[in-house]
């Protein structure tokens, strides 16, 4: 596990604390009991956002109150949240865990320039994306020790339309951490885990973000932080950003990062 900072106290009631865990753990994104459980929690907000952070963010004390008195729901949700720590508990019984001969000396460090993990979290484009969420989703369950490292891109990957002319046109998002099942990763000081690495004779910095899949941490690196130059911060806000200096930049961070 890599360690991380807090997340959001969304202030749950009495039997539902663990919803806060499960909200930071991308483990309900392949589960449908559990996406269908956050979306009982609040509709709006999850049909809006797709995401268990938005939903426990905009669900208040009186909607916390119905829900608890909902017999129906407090048994849907500790089953849920019982699934859950099962899965988390120690993956002894998964393929890796199973066969001793399996173990590796350390960790696998997965490279990529996007993660495809759910669709709240817009920092892929495509094929490689998906395969590469699918990749941390099988690790896993197979509770391989696995470690994703990649880009939190700010502007994340561009929506396309067409126009009344029948031209195309795109506009990119501007992701909001705070929304998304994202906590900064701890350093051994106790402090957000920033990382350096040397361009062009300059120090370029990096936020360090964690997204736990499952058993799986991937670690995405974000460059859009006040200790950066202006012109730096922009490194890690666009995927497949055009031009090759900045390009390369990117794969400085993500590859010395």
């Amino acid at each position: 596990r890599v360690p991380t900072l807090p997340g959001q106290d969304f202030n749950l009631p009495a039997g539902l604390e663990g919803l806060g865990e499960l909200a930071y753990n991308l483990w309900w994104s392949w589960t449908p009991r559990a996406q269908s459980l956050f979306a009982r929690v609040h509709s709006g907000a999850w049909t809006r956002h797709r995401s268990p952070i938005a939903v426990l963010r905009q669900a208040d004390a009186g909607r916390w109150a119905e829900l608890t008195g909902d017999e129906d729901f407090m048994v849907d949700a500790s089953r849920v949240l019982d699934e859950f720590a099962r899965y988390m508990a120690n993956g002894a019984e998964t393929w890796y865990g199973a066969a001793p001969e399996r173990a590796l000396p350390g960790p696998i460090a997965y490279f990529c320039a996007e993660f495809g993990l759910h669709e709240s979290m817009q920092i892929y484009s495509g094929g490689l994306g998906i395969l590469a969420g699918d990749h941390c989703k099988s690790a896993s369950d197979a509770a391989l020790p696995f470690i994703g490292i990649g880009l939190l891109y700010r502007r994340g990957y561009f929506r396309q339309q067409i126009d009344a002319d029948g031209h195309q046109e795109h506009a990119q998002p501007d992701l909001d951490p705070s929304q998304l099942p994202l906590r900064r990763a701890r350093g051994r000081d106790g402090l957000p885990l920033e990382v350096s690495v040397e361009v062009a004779e300059r120090q370029v910095h990096a936020a360090v973000w964690v997204a736990q899949v499952g058993r799986i941490p991937i670690l995405l690196l974000d460059t859009d932080i006040p200790r950066n130059d202006p012109a730096d911060r922009p490194i890690t806000h666009i995927l497949y950003v055009r031009g090759r200096e900045m390009r390369l930049c990117q794969e400085l961070v993500l590859g010395i990062g």
